[in-house]
């Protein structure tokens, strides 16, 4: 008995550094060009700040190349939002995102829940290795230009939650360049208001 007991200690506390060492074991968070975002934040270096009481992201002039990868679901993107909720994306000013190259899918925007993005600013992004913007549940354009400038695989996609949910793009109002990207929703495109060219 008393050498079981060692050896039952040992067991935990291999099991409490694996834990701690998971490298997901934050991704069901906020990460902005790579920063772990917790509560209210102003990085005035890079641009941006975020209202947690709102969840609202402000996007004053950046230029975004960093990203945050999920190997769960094998995907990550230079905003990453693994949280329940809508991410709202404020623009102002000219602002752009770059998403690296890489091994898996990498995403400009990636958010497991909703975006909407407004503002009377712009945004521009590539996505040599995945999506523009990617949402499970629904992506909505309220004002400002969003321009796509190369994704491999969507502009947009809107991807559901199948069978059961479906996925859905709102455009409301602003501008949507695409280009020679696409839109892609396991579910519908709604358009009420604003440009798609």
């Amino acid at each position: 008995m008393k050498k079981v007991i060692p050896i039952v200690i040992a067991a935990a506390m291999l099991m409490v550094v694996f834990a701690a060492g998971d490298s997901d074991a934050t991704v069901d968070s906020l990460w902005v060009n790579g920063h772990e975002v917790t509560g209210d934040t102003e990085n005035a270096g890079e641009h941006w700040s975020y209202v947690a009481s709102t969840n609202t992201l402000t996007l004053s002039g950046v230029n975004f190349t960093a990203e945050k990868y999920d190997a769960d679901r094998s995907t990550s993107g230079c905003i990453f939002d693994g949280r329940d909720g809508t991410l709202k994306i404020v623009l102002s000013g000219e602002n752009t995102i770059a998403a690296p190259e890489g091994s898996h899918e990498v995403n400009g925007i990636f958010v497991s829940d909703s975006v909407e993005i407004s503002g009377s600013g712009s945004l521009a992004i590539s996505a040599p290795d995945g999506n523009g913007i990617m949402a499970f549940h629904s992506i909505t354009l309220k004002s400002g230009t969003v321009t796509m400038n190369g994704c491999a695989t969507f502009g947009l996609f809107a991807a559901g939650a199948y069978p059961l949910e479906k996925g859905v793009v709102n455009i409301q109002g602003g501008t949507l360049n695409l280009g020679n990207d696409h839109i892609d929703v396991n579910g519908s495109v709604a358009m009420s208001g604003g440009t798609i060219n």
